[in-house]
């Protein structure tokens, strides 16, 4: 993503092809908002118990459910 533009993104979709970490993580880099709706059996998911704050991609999907 980061090699298409320099300039300032506010908000990334996509369909759920999307709905992947690493997408998620380069959207989060630009400091956008990702609209990428979950898949159909998606569920939040946490790196370890000892993590408080969530994934980027998990919490989109927090949005969604």
């Amino acid at each position: 993503m980061s090699e298409f533009s320099n300039n300032s993104i506010e908000q990334v979709s996509g369909d759920g092809g999307y709905d992947t970490f690493d997408c998620y993580e380069a959207i989060a880099t630009r400091q956008a908002k990702a609209t990428i709706p979950p898949r159909s059996n998606d569920q939040i998911q946490r790196q370890s118990d000892s993590e408080l704050s969530l994934h980027p991609r998990d919490e989109c999907l927090s949005d969604w459910l």
